[in-house]
């Protein structure tokens, strides 16, 4: 459905109006806790890949800045998959310092109290010195933790209010059948912004900047130069929308040496018999990508032979963790590997450009000098978010 059958995106969902988006929902450290509180420590979010953990003792360790939390994720001995609270149970030191790893078994490095890969406290030195001790209630503090199309997710609660299956909803269900576990071959990149979260997650919303802020390592890659959606998709959290590729792209000659072999930022298609039938549903020749935003920070961007993420770690009210990664299927030969490489480097320079506005608009925000934002009909998406985000902190 585009633009031209489609008046205003805006009606695709009643709950939005036409208003606009007050400045401070950036700039207020009260509402900024207010998000890490309601939203961030109740909310599933994604932590990892189920790759990291494909074998009985296989670990990693994830960060999260806000809510302060450290997630240990491990397949234990029976290849279960669990998630705990990194903090050994004694006197709160971190349990496991190394980011990933195979283990039989963890050891704290404070006092060598250890514990299984199922959690249970199994050793304590010393253990009769304690005046009592209660192993089972001493284990692991447990964290819920689920998959999604290869993608591990956790929430911080100790009961969520709905599982992660009705969490990710139809926003999930169509993208199912997109080859998620065929694409292993990871690359990434992260950063530390200042500017509020919400900043970077505008940003990767709509198509409108394409043609202004990718003009240099982009060039005429669409000809839609306001960047209006192929199609958008509201659903009750999450969002999507399909952007174009339309146009004549000006490569240069190692780009096309690269595009012999193997997928691209910058190549369109239809993607019959790749992409799941709402991606792309018209099955345009000139169809780019499509981008699904799930609630609250995580964006998956869905294009012919591979695809990327973005998530947008809240550290502050105005300084974010910002997590990017491209996945392609393993290189079967050389050209394939240096044409991913040179992906990796195509995506490097358009990222820097997009982060490259992020800071300026912070530091503008908290200016004061604006009240509010104006947003247009195909920024719709960044519209939902506002929204959804306000329903969730009633």
């Amino acid at each position: 459905m585009g633009k031209l059958d489609q008046p205003y995106w805006i009606d695709l969902d009643p709950r939005l109006d036409r208003t606009h988006v007050p400045t401070h929902l950036c700039t207020d450290p009260a509402r900024f806790e207010q998000e890490i509180d309601r939203v961030f420590s109740r909310t599933w979010l994604k932590v990892g890949r189920i790759e990291q953990v494909s074998q009985a003792g296989d670990y990693f360790v994830k960060d999260i800045p806000a809510p302060k939390a450290s997630v240990l994720v491990v397949r234990g001995a029976s290849g279960e998959l669990g998630a705990f609270h990194n903090v050994c149970t004694h006197r709160c030191n971190r349990l496991v310092w190394e980011s990933a790893g195979k283990t039989s078994g963890f050891l704290c490095k404070f006092h060598a109290w250890g514990f299984d890969t199922s959690g249970r406290l199994r050793h304590v030195p010393d253990a009769e010195s304690f005046y009592e001790l209660d192993y089972q209630e001493l284990s692991l503090t447990p964290v819920a933790v689920d998959v999604w199309e290869g993608f591990v997710f956790v929430n911080l609660t100790a009961a969520p209010a709905i599982g992660l299956a009705e969490f990710m909803g139809e926003a999930g269900k169509r993208l199912h059948g997109f080859p998620f576990d065929k694409l292993t071959t990871e690359y990434g990149y992260s950063a530390l912004l200042n500017c509020n979260w919400k900043v970077m997650l505008d940003a990767f919303s709509e198509g409108y900047h394409v043609s202004t802020v990718h003009r240099r390592s982009l060039p005429g890659l669409t000809a839609n130069p306001f960047g209006h959606p192929q199609y958008a998709r509201l659903f009750r959290q999450h969002r999507a929308m399909g952007l174009d590729g339309s146009g004549s792209p000006t490569h240069t000659p190692m780009e096309l040496l690269a595009g012999q072999f193997g997928a691209s930022l910058v190549k369109g298609g239809g993607g019959e018999g790749c992409l799941p039938d709402d991606v792309n549903p018209d099955r345009s020749p000139t169809f780019n990508q499509d981008i699904t935003v799930f609630f609250p920070n995580f964006l998956v961007h869905v294009l012919e032979g591979n695809y990327y993420t973005h998530q947008f770690w809240p550290v502050s009210v105005n300084q974010t963790l910002w997590e990017a990664r491209t996945y392609f299927a393993p290189p079967r030969s050389f050209a394939e590997r240096f044409s991913q490489e040179f992906a990796h480097c195509l995506h490097r320079d358009a990222w820097a450009e997009d982060t490259g506005t992020m800071e300026h608009t912070q530091q503008m925000l908290e200016t004061g000098a604006r009240k509010y934002m104006v947003l247009q009909d195909n920024e719709v998406l960044i519209r939902h978010a506002y929204m959804v985000l306000e329903e969730a902190l009633r």
